[in-house]
């Protein structure tokens, strides 16, 4: 979808059309169980948000070239001090901090943040940015587990969940990534349960492959 590997183009597709109309909100939650896509589909927002043209994301401005190539200004991931592995108190306030600057190139600007290692601290600190955000900053907090972030976070933000795909958005993922392998296609779904990065993990495991031809193996036996 406009370059981006998205598995639920229907609910992106709706939050894409409320960027062009204007009507999108300040802050979202992409929430949903590992493997889901919510991070390419932040990019993929994130596009939308930050290109140049009314029919965004157009996929051949500037802004869009930068964005798919992840050098864009504008987008910034907001990630761990190094050797750290929680985004603690400072970043946020660093966060804080570089929102209240204007844009670089774009019209807006994109924090993608990690919800799942968030510490309680550096939710709170980010609090009073989320209820007065400037008109140009737009937040994207994926989280696999929504528990972990604070009721007070989760009510100044958009909820957004990404389900478990269907069947046949598994089988195309299939049909595009692996051709080589379409008689094993229904074995591998199944087993998946609606989650494709679970299934492109069983694919690339040397491990589950032995299992799985054992249990061929024990069946025809």
């Amino acid at each position: 979808m406009y370059g981006y590997e998205v598995f639920h183009e229907e609910l992106m597709d709706t939050l894409i059309k409320a960027v062009r109309s204007g009507k999108s909100p300040h802050s979202y939650i992409f929430e949903g169980e590992s493997g889901m896509g919510k991070n390419a589909a932040a990019e993929l927002l994130a596009a939308a948000v930050c290109c140049e043209e009314k029919n965004s994301p157009c996929t051949g401005c500037k802004s869009c070239i930068m964005a798919k190539a992840g050098t864009h200004p504008d987008i910034k991931h907001v990630v761990p001090e190094k050797d750290k592995k929680t985004i603690g108190v400072d970043v946020m306030r660093d966060t804080n901090s570089d929102a209240l600057l204007k844009p670089f190139y774009s019209q807006k600007k994109v924090y993608i943040i990690n919800g799942d290692i968030l510490t309680q601290e550096a939710q709170n600190a980010f609090l009073k940015t989320l209820e007065e955000p400037p008109l140009y900053a737009v937040f994207i907090i994926v989280a696999s587990d929504i528990t972990k972030l604070l009721p007070t976070v989760v009510s100044r933000c958009a909820l957004i969940h990404f389900p478990g795909v269907s069947r046949d958005r598994m089988k195309k993922h299939l049909e595009d990534t692996y051709p080589g392998l379409s008689s094993s296609f229904p074995f591998y779904i199944s087993y998946a349960g609606g989650n494709p990065g679970r299934l492109d993990a069983l694919l690339n495991s040397s491990e589950f492959s032995v299992i799985r031809d054992e249990c061929y193996k024990a069946v025809s036996g």
